[in-house]
């Protein structure tokens, strides 16, 4: 019987998006369950849990309702320093068993706080896979990864005004 030699393929994601808040507020939103709730992988009608530990080596756990199917997401932080920085990582068990590491730094700006965010991509697949194939799965994740911080970030925007 053959055996599977997994390997790790790596890509970065990396995104900016100002918001009209303080470096405060838009960490917080980050972190605080009663705000991250309304944005972060969920809304508040889709929300089934959103709980957390903020502290280093302190975990987090979301978990949602879409359409019908229950999506879990959990992570772990590994640096904290409120406002400027959080470094954490996320993994959505029910797809992969990689992990990503996580980065938000927030920036005062004249109109608020720029985010600088950064996701490194960890595709784990066999080591045999034809590289064309890994390179297009790759895409295919940092594409929809930037789609959907995209609109989480249009939440928070939302979620800041209130």
């Amino acid at each position: 019987m053959a055996t599977s030699n997994k390997i790790t393929s790596t890509s970065e994601l990396k995104m900016t998006h100002t918001f009209e808040a303080t470096p405060e507020q838009v960490f917080d939103a980050f972190i605080t369950p009663e705000t991250a709730k309304k944005w972060y992988m969920s809304t508040p009608e889709s929300c089934k849990l959103w709980e957390n530990d903020p502290v280093v080596g302190g975990s987090y756990t979301i978990i949602r309702d879409h359409a019908g199917t229950e999506m879990k997401a959990v992570g772990k932080y590994l640096e904290i320093d409120r406002p400027r920085r959080l470094h954490y990582t996320f993994q959505m068990p029910q797809f992969s068993e990689g992990q990503d590491p996580m980065t938000a730094e927030f920036a005062p700006v004249e109109k608020g706080t720029e985010l600088t965010f950064t996701q490194v991509i960890n595709l784990i697949h066999d080591a045999d896979q034809d590289k064309a194939i890994t390179d297009e799965m790759l895409k295919q994740y940092v594409d929809s990864s930037r789609e959907s911080w995209g609109w989480m970030f249009l939440g928070l925007e939302k979620v800041l005004k209130e």
